[in-house]
């Protein structure tokens, strides 16, 4: 399995830097209380409680803190399923989980439903929501739409021909969110050139 660089697998928590009283948006905070309230439910791992918890008091999440739950996500995934190769890429604010058996070819497609699940589970854990409020504190104004990647994706497919012309983006959205089926680019072909694109925004 790919290791993140420069992550030694430690699970400490750093701080922010310069941080020297409560600067968390009421947006932000907002967020964060429904994350939290729902922590336990979710089975979220006590780093990303951590990090999530110090983002409420600062408004900042450290880089370090947010590449180290990618790696225990990495790590998750590599304990339920070690021929499973993962990478995680950084983009700006931005991060790219992609994992995949190199015998894909040969696996029926319950297999490979189940395999979804347990990536997703692991994500959900460990850094689903540290990456998605890092992306909101740091990145462009799209990138605080839950919505704003999966919707590119949609209408990607629906201009190529990619998917019939009645799904709407809800029935989408609502496969895409909960892995019932997969749009990632280890779909290869049309999938990953419309996941590229809105990647690449």
């Amino acid at each position: 399995m790919a290791a993140v660089s420069a992550l030694t697998g430690c699970s400490q928590l750093s701080s922010p830097a310069s941080v020297t009283e409560s600067t968390a948006d009421p947006i932000a905070v907002s967020h964060i209380d429904d994350i939290l309230a729902s922590a336990d439910a979710s089975g979220m791992d006590d780093f990303q409680r951590a990090v999530i918890e110090q983002a409420r008091e600062t408004g900042k999440i450290s880089e370090e803190n947010w590449k180290q739950a990618n790696y225990n996500m990495l790590e998750c995934v590599s304990a339920a399923a070690p021929d499973m190769v993962c990478q995680v890429t950084y983009d700006g604010a931005r991060v790219d989980n992609e994992c995949h058996f190199p015998n894909s070819s040969e696996m029926t497609e319950g297999d490979l439903k189940n395999w979804s699940l347990i990536i997703r589970d692991c994500q959900m854990r460990h850094a689903g929501d540290v990456n998605s409020l890092y992306a909101y504190l740091y990145g462009g104004p799209e990138q605080r739409d839950p919505e704003y990647l999966p919707r590119q994706i949609w209408q990607c497919l629906l201009d190529r021909q990619g998917l019939p012309e009645t799904v709407t983006f809800e029935q989408f959205y609502a496969d895409f969110d909960n892995g019932a089926v997969s749009y990632g680019p280890d779909q290869g072909g049309l999938f990953k050139d419309c996941w590229d694109k809105a990647m690449a925004g």
